[in-house]
């Protein structure tokens, strides 16, 4: 999980934590999808979505995965703790 500085989510509680997964795609794929959860500091799940990468952003993920978690991030409106 990515530490996140605290966010809160309207009733649900307040957001501390993301972890981002890269859903399988084909090797002849431009872009790919991702899943997240979003999760309290006790690490119950508040939200999840899916988040889709451009072909811009896809094509230039280069081999550090680290890329992709803080386009979510990013795209979420959140920031890394």
């Amino acid at each position: 999980m990515i530490q996140l500085k605290p966010s809160k989510v309207g009733v649900l509680g307040t957001i501390t934590q993301i972890d981002v997964l890269i859903l399988p795609f084909d090797v002849q794929a431009v872009t790919c999808s991702t899943y997240y959860k979003l999760c309290a500091e006790d690490g119950k799940q508040l939200a999840e979505g899916n988040l889709s990468l451009t072909e811009e952003q896809f094509a230039n993920w280069g081999t550090d995965n680290s890329y992709v978690s803080d386009i979510v991030i990013n795209e979420l409106g959140l920031t890394k703790a």
